[in-house]
């Protein structure tokens, strides 16, 4: 494998004792984004790893890291067959992931790190999952699995909004479609004429903060609450928000929003910022109050904010292109997941069923509605 070595970190103390190194590599990267930051990763093993195995893999060349691929082992099932995952370290809370490589790194560097991680591993698949398209991996990465001949096959993920902020608020504001630019404006006058609202901003340095109590709360009378995916009843996802303010909050990096009726908070919206971006990470408003508004109403005001009094460059939703977020920015952050099936009996059978006959009979079925209409 050329001048590249590897290296294995498979367990916590481990993970804990290359936070420098991590840290550096970040620094000279051209990704230093809160998603790979050593702090979330080991925040987000601590509470989402349940019965998976650490595996990060750590690239050298000579005595230089390049890069760090912050993978898991899992085991779990595939259209229901039990498979053995290689999968990066991400679930609903993370905006992305991707590995990390020091600036400068060659693309027939990053094709050595690709060999490394495939031929080395005893598993059915290798996940690369909310890999960012057109991102340091993934178009190399594709590349490399179609000169190799692997079977793979690519999942389209989160479309994400991004709002760069660097414009005139008005200018910007100008921009967008005038009915949305009425439908928000009429939102916030609903809103400011019932008696006793307000919005406000808190600067949160730890998560004891009253105002992450309040947070909870509203999340609690929140439409999540039925799913029971609110935080009052999610631990793990709550706790990972306090390790990550703990982190932040002293680096004034943690803005938490309220929008409240005679001082009773009934929408939030958690900003985290780092690197020059600010990630809306966590919002919530509660259904009693859905007629109002505050969540759109909340919004507009964050973001409105951010261009009056410019604090990062970019705005990223954290969010799919749904019908409102799309109002707000028509340039996207595409994502996707590219599966990789090792060269075993149940890993072709399931890559046959999966990217072969299931898009098939899909076809079919499509050409014979239309036949039928």
């Amino acid at each position: 494998m050329g001048n590249i070595t590897s290296k294995i970190i498979d367990s916590e103390d481990s993970f804990y004792n290359i936070k420098a190194e991590w840290d550096a590599l970040m620094l000279d990267s051209d990704t230093f984004l809160l998603p790979l930051s050593h702090q979330w990763l080991q925040a987000w093993w601590r509470f989402f790893s349940d019965g998976c195995e650490l595996h990060i893999m750590l690239f050298y060349d000579g005595d230089n890291l390049i890069s760090i691929a912050p993978f898991l082992v899992a085991e779990s099932r595939y259209r229901n067959v039990p498979i053995r995952a290689l999968r990066l370290m991400a679930n609903g809370h993370s905006p992305f992931c991707d590995l990390i490589y020091r600036s400068g790194v060659k693309d027939f560097q990053k094709i050595e790190i690709f060999s490394a991680i495939f031929e080395s591993q005893t598993v059915d698949v290798i996940d690369f999952c909310r890999l960012p398209v057109g991102g340091p991996t993934h178009n190399i990465l594709v590349g490399f699995c179609k000169k190799g001949s692997y079977k793979f096959g690519c999942k389209a993920g989160l479309a994400t909004p991004v709002i760069e902020i660097s414009h005139d608020w008005d200018i910007f504001f100008g921009s967008l479609s005038k009915k949305f630019r009425k439908n928000i404006r009429n939102k916030c006058n609903r809103f400011t004429k019932k008696e006793g609202t307000a919005i406000e901003k808190f600067e949160v340095e730890t998560a004891d903060h009253p105002a992450v109590l309040k947070m909870v709360e509203i999340s609690k009378n929140s439409w999540k609450a039925e799913k029971k995916t609110d935080l009052s009843n999610n631990d793990d996802s709550l706790y990972f928000l306090h390790r990550m303010i703990n982190f932040l909050g002293p680096m004034g990096g943690v803005e938490l929003w309220l929008a409240s009726i005679d001082d009773h908070a009934i929408a939030y919206e958690l900003h985290f910022m780092y690197g020059g971006v600010t990630y809306p990470i966590r919002a919530d408003f509660s259904e009693e109050y859905r007629h109002l508004s505050p969540g759109s109403v909340l919004e507009y005001s964050i973001i409105k904010d951010f261009f009056e009094k410019p604090r990062v460059d970019t705005y990223d939703s954290c969010a799919d292109s749904y019908w409102y977020l799309s109002n707000w920015s028509k340039v996207l952050k595409h994502h996707c997941n590219v599966e990789v099936f090792r060269g075993r009996f149940k890993s072709n059978l399931i890559y046959l069923l999966e990217y072969r006959v299931i898009p098939l009979l899909r076809r079919l079925m499509h050409s014979m509605r239309e036949n039928d209409g």
